[in-house]
C-alpha cells in the first residue's frame, strides 16, 4: 500500500500509554512504521509536519519499503528516521530535537538533498557496516555526538541443524484439540491452531518436524497459524535430533506463522531441549506459565522469545540468530545462562523483572544490545561485542551487580546507566563511540574494573550525585583526563578514583570459544 501525505499537513503522534511492542512494530512509542511506501508531498511554503504531544517513536522505513520525505520537519522523536533495508530519499527535510536523528540499519539505502539533523542527542547512527554518508545530509548541535558508526555484526555464523527425518507425516486442517496425553512423531503440518486443553500434555518425539502453513486472513503479511498450550509440553529434540518448529512455505520469511504459545501452563514440566524455532512472529511465547528451553536455537524470527508474568522462565545453553528482536520480557523472574546472540537487530529488553545474565556473549546487535528498565539485574562473565550500545539499565527501581563482564567495540556506551543503584567491579571496557561507562543520578560504585580506549571519556558522569570508584585501571592518560565530572562542571557530582591501579588487566578481550 501508499500513503501520500499532502503539502500542508501536520501529523500529532500521542504518548503511548502502554508498555507492549507487537513483534510486528519497532518502538514502544507511537510510531508510523512503512512497510509499503510513504510519499510526503512538502513545499518550502506548506512543509508537512511530524511531532508528538510528548514522547513519540518515529518514522520507520521496514524492510522492502520505500520512504520520500520532501520538504518535511519532524520534531522530537526517538529516531527521527529508522531505516532498516528500506529505500529513503529525503529533499528539504529536517530532523529537529530528536533523540536520534536519522538512524540506518543494515541494507538502507539513503539519498538526501538539502536535509539536516538539528539539536539531536546523537545526529545520525550508521549502522550499515560500510560507513561514509550522502553529502546532502547536515547534522549541527548534536549533544554527544554528530555521527556513530555500529561496527559491522559478525559472518561466518553456522546454524546448520540437520533436518529432522520424518518416517510418518500427518496434517491437521483448521482448529485441532490435544484433550489427553498425545505423543507426535515424524512431520506435523498446521493450518490453523493446535490447542493443548488444561489438563492435556504433548510430547513431541526426537527428530519431528511441526511446518506451519502460512494462513492470513486480516491480510497483514502475518501467518496466524499456532500452538497454543493450555496444559503442559515436553519438546524432547536431542543433539543430530532436534524437533523443529517452522514454516511449511517453500520460501519460508520471518512471519510466516505465529506463535508456540503459553498461557496460564504453569505445568513445571514444561520443556523445550534440542528445539529449532524459525519463521515464527513470535515464536516461542509465555504468559502466567513455567518453562525451560535448553540448548534451542531461535532463528530468523521477528521476536524469538517473549514472556510476562512469568517466574519460572529459564534459557540455558541457546543460540539466537538474526532475529528482528531475540528476547523481551516483562514482570517476570528469569535467568538465561551460557547462551549467545549473535547478528540479531536488538538481543534484549527487560522490564520490570529480575533477571540473572550470566555467562551469555551478546555480538552484532545493530539496533539495540543489552536493556533492562524498572528491574533488578545481575550480569556475571558475559561478553557483549560490536553491539550498537552494550549494556544499558534505566529508570528508578533498577539495580544492577555487574561482575566480570567483557564490553569491547559498542557503538556508542560501553555501559551505561540512569537513575539506577548498584556496583560494578572486575569488569573490562574498551571501545566505544562515546564512553566507556555512563552514569546519570546513578550512585553505583566501581572497583577493580579496567578501561581501554574510548571515543570521548572512560567513566562520564551526568547529575548531581558523587560516585566511589577505587582501585580501577584507567589508562592514559590517567584517571583525571579521562573522567567527566565535576571537575569539569560543577554542576555535576565528584568522582572519587584514589587510588588507582597503575598495570592493566587484559583488555583485548579475544573472542570467546563457542
Amino acid at each position: 500500500m501508499t500513503l501520500t501525505v499532502r503539502p500542508g499537513t501536520r501529523v500529532t503522534f500521542r504518548t503511548s500509554p502502554s508498555t507492549k511492542t507487537d513483534p510486528a512494530f519497532w518502538h514502544p512509542g507511537t510510531e508510523l512504521a512503512v512497510a509499503g511506501s510513504l510519499v510526503v508531498q512538502g513545499t518550502p511554503d506548506a512543509p508537512v509536519r511530524f511531532e508528538g504531544d510528548g514522547p513519540w517513536g518515529g518514522l520507520v522505513a521496514a524492510p522492502g519499503s520505500s520512504v520520500e520525505l520532501r520538504a518535511v520537519r519532524v520534531r522530537g522523536a526517538e529516531e527521527g528516521l529508522l531505516c532498516v533495508g528500506a529505500t529513503c530519499r529525503l529533499e528539504a527535510t529536517r530532523f529537529e530535537g530528536c533523540e536520534y536523528g536519522v538512524v540506518l540499519g543494515p541494507a538502507a539505502r539513503l539519498e538526501v538533498a538539502d536535509s539536516e539533523v538539528v539539536d539531536a542527542r546523537v545526529g545520525v547512527v550508521d549502522a550499515r557496516g560500510e560507513g561514509g554518508l550522502p553529502p546532502g545530509l547536515r547534522v549541527a548541535g548534536s549533544r554527544d555526538a554528530p555521527r556513530l558508526t555500529v561496527p559491522a555484526p559478525p559472518r561466518g555464523v553456522s546454524t546448520l541443524v540437520p533436518r529432522p527425518e520424518a518416517p510418518g507425516r500427518m496434517e491437521l486442517l483448521g482448529e485441532y484439540t490435544v484433550a489427553g496425553e498425545e505423543r507426535w512423531s515424524g512431520e506435523v503440518i498446521l493450518s490453523g491452531r493446535v490447542t493443548v486443553v488444561p489438563g492435556a500434555v504433548l510430547t513431541l518425539a526426537p527428530g519431528t518436524r511441526v511446518a506451519f502453513r502460512k494462513r492470513d486472513t486480516n491480510r497483514d503479511g502475518l501467518g496466524e497459524a499456532e500452538l497454543l498450550v493450555l496444559g503442559g509440553i515436553r519438546s524432547l529434540g536431542e543433539p543430530g535430533r532436534p524437533v523443529v518448529f517452522e514454516s511449511a512455505e517453500p520460501e519460508p520469511t520471518a512471519g510466516d506463522w505465529d506463535k508456540v504459545s503459553l498461557i496460564a501452563a504453569e505445568d513445571p514440566e514444561n520443556r523445550f531441549q534440542y528445539t529449532v524455532f524459525r519463521h515464527g512472529t513470535q515464536a516461542l511465547h509465555a504468559h502466567f506459565s513455567r518453562f525451560v528451553a535448553e540448548g534451542c536455537l531461535f532463528e530468523d524470527n521477528l521476536r524469538a522469545v517473549q514472556f510476562q508474568e512469568s517466574e519460572g522462565a529459564r534459557i540455558v545453553g541457546s543460540v539466537f540468530v538474526r532475529n528482528k528482536q531475540a528476547l523481551r520480557f516483562r514482570d517476570s523472574k528469569t535467568a538465561v545462562l551460557s547462551s549467545r546472540f549473535v547478528d540479531n537487530l536488538y538481543a534484549v529488553h527487560a522490564f520490570r523483572a529480575e533477571l540473572e545474565f550470566r555467562d551469555n556473549r551478546v555480538e552484532g546487535s545493530v539496533l539495540g544490545g543489552f536493556l533492562a528498565r524498572e528491574s533488578r539485574v545481575v550480569l556475571a562473565g558475559n561478553a557483549l561485542g560490536g553491539n550498537r550500545d552494550g549494556v544499558r539499565v534505566r529508570e528508578p527501581g533498577s539495580r544492577v551487580v555487574a561482575r566480570g563482564n567483557r564490553v569491547w567495540d559498542s557503538g556508542e556506551d560501553a555501559l551505561s546507566l540512569s537513575r539506577v543503584e548498584g556496583h560494578l567491579e572486575g569488569n573490562a571496557f574498551a571501545g566505544a563511540g562515546l564512553d566507556l561507562v555512563s552514569l546519570e543520578d546513578s550512585p553505583v560504585g566501581l572497583a577493580g574494573n579496567a578501561f581501554g580506549a574510548a571515543g570521548r571519556h572512560a567513566l562520564h558522569l551526568g547529575g548531581g550525585g558523587g560516585v566511589e570508584a577505587t582501585d580501577n585501571y584507567w589508562g592514559p592518560p590517567g584517571p583525571e583526563a579521562r573522567i567527566h565530572h565535576g571537575v569539569d562542571d560543577p554542576a555535576l557530582g565528584l568522582v572519587r578514583w584514589a587510588p588507582a591501579r597503575e598495570r592493566a588487566p587484559a583488555l583485548d578481550l579475544p573472542p570467546v570459544a563457542w
